[in-house]
């Protein structure tokens, strides 16, 4: 969770610098691509058509996941402007010799508080693991 200091919006993603206050990482957040899509329709297909071995619970979970996974990462483009506190979550990896946070979920946050007990947790945490 951070402060978003800086966007920068390309065609397949959207980067976002992200200050939580002990440093600032680059969290990238891609776009659904069209082959995705394809492939999310025929699977779709597919669990609704036959599939009789597959249990019922199974299939209601498969199909609320990929109706998830069809809806576009970014509804809108002004998500997230400057100033925005943003939780993400998702891999961490070195891209180019930096850091960089592939984005599998994140959301904004309203709570004004939300921020400070973050870095109060982030303090404990480390107080308590030295």
């Amino acid at each position: 969770m951070g402060i978003i200091t800086g966007i920068q919006r390309f065609h397949q993603r959207t980067s976002y610098t992200v200050d939580d206050g002990t440093g600032v990482l680059d969290c990238i957040l891609w776009q659904n691509e069209p082959a995705v899509q394809d492939k999310i329709m025929a699977l779709k297909k597919d669990l609704t058509s036959g599939c009789s071995e597959l249990s019922v619970d199974f299939k209601v979970c498969a199909q609320s996941l990929l109706k998830k996974a069809e809806a576009p990462t970014i509804i809108n483009e002004e998500l997230y402007t400057h100033g925005d506190v943003m939780h993400c979550f998702g891999n961490v990896k070195i891209f180019r010799g930096n850091p960089k946070l592939d984005i599998h979920h994140h959301y904004k946050e309203s709570d004004v508080n939300a921020e400070t007990l973050w870095i109060l947790d982030v303090l404990m945490t480390k107080q308590n693991n030295t």
